[in-house]
């Protein structure tokens, strides 16, 4: 997921002077991953780093930049934070956090990565401390783009790295890189480069059905999902106020299943039982779901079983439907209940799919098994 990069172009496009505060680095256990960015405005805060004091911190320390009685450094800052010692904090790691501030028109860049994020390419932003916020360089696989050659060549090793990971990048890396230490926290804190992922994120979710329930599941997945196509041919159904990651669709749902990507998720919901059914049987057909949940009971599953076996599918094949739905053990019937019961339930999935592929490129990184 990319927030932080909406959170950031919405706030310049406002015309709001704004710090972009990012967790550069990790040693030992702290709040939240290399990558968790905010963006923090003199009213306003928009993402988290973790919250308690190292948050707190960090939101106080962007506003004294952005009233001027903190010194800002041009191109951005590292401060490096003891969570025990020094902030009080019980996970007591040390967390590397990264300050940008930002006035005025967006810079180049930040226009180039949300065109690239629309275009579902993915990139890399790449920042050397010092440099003015339009000197950075926007690395995919591709190209290298920059406002001088001069910055490209004295990055040149930076850009290299950031291509590479573009193919590799496993989670809680770190975001700094020097010439000398490689990637983590570097020697010198005034001399470092800031090696910013843009994913294409993989977490596709499709649901069927714009009911209590669908409405409910939207809303609870909209934070955390890269897409979500919500699908139902009742177009009065659907709200008026949309998250960005949702796309409508009314028309026929079996070309929605065939223009999904092999691991898309699918939620089942609809109003008609029966549309359930050959659903679930053109999702199950294709075999290649991360994730197939239909809303119902006990019995419900049994009834579909029945159908789905004497339209050919396989036991195995059955194994690939969730009914009930859920976290096991959570068992209310509220709409909010259920949706936040489902959308722990796809988080694991996704979680246990992000570990068994960084497992097997790292077993084996040509590809080739």
């Amino acid at each position: 997921m990319n927030c932080w990069l909406n959170h950031l172009l919405e706030a310049v496009q406002r015309g709001e002077p704004c710090v972009m505060v990012t967790v550069a680095a990790v040693r030992g256990s702290a709040p939240r991953e290399p990558g968790a960015a905010m963006t923090v405005t003199r009213n306003g805060v928009w993402g988290t780093i973790g919250g308690g004091n190292l948050e707190f911190s960090a939101i106080e320390r962007a506003r004294r930049q952005l009233d001027g009685s903190e010194p800002l450094t041009d191109g951005g800052d590292l401060c490096r934070y003891v969570l025990g010692t020094q902030l009080g904090q019980c996970c007591g790691g040390v967390a590397y956090v990264h300050y940008q501030a930002f006035s005025g028109p967006p810079p180049d860049w930040l226009i180039e990565l949300r065109a690239l994020q629309d275009q579902g390419l993915e990139a890399v932003l790449v920042s050397r401390q010092g440099h003015a916020a339009n000197n950075h360089l926007v690395v995919t696989a591709a190209k290298i783009s920059a406002m001088d050659d001069i910055l490209v060549d004295s990055l040149n090793g930076a850009a290299a790295a950031a291509r590479a990971a573009l193919e590799d990048w496993p989670p809680g890396r770190d975001l700094l890189w020097s010439r000398n230490d490689g990637y983590g926290p570097p020697s010198d804190l005034q001399r470092f480069v800031l090696v910013r992922p843009l994913w294409v994120g993989d977490f596709r979710v499709v649901v069927f059905g714009a009911g209590h329930v669908g409405r409910a599941l939207v809303r609870a997945l909209a934070p955390l999902a890269d897409q979500i196509v919500w699908c139902d041919g009742r177009e009065g159904e659907f709200p008026a106020d949309l998250p960005d990651r949702v796309r409508v669709k009314t028309g026929d749902p079996f070309q929605v299943i065939e223009s999904m990507p092999a691991g898309a998720s699918y939620l089942v919901m609809t109003h008609s039982h029966a549309l359930d059914m050959t659903l679930c049987e053109a999702i199950l057909q294709r075999g290649d779901q991360g994730y197939l949940g239909l809303i119902g009971s006990l019995s419900k599953r049994r009834r579909f079983e029945k159908h789905l076996l004497r339209e050919g599918l396989s036991e195995r094949d059955l194994k690939g439907m969730v009914c009930p739905i859920g976290v096991p053990g959570i068992t209310g019937k509220d709409p909010a209940v259920i949706a936040a019961s489902v959308a722990a339930q796809l988080l694991q999935v996704h979680e246990t799919r992000v570990r068994e592929a960084s497992r097997t490129q790292r077993a084996d990184p040509t590809g080739h098994g």
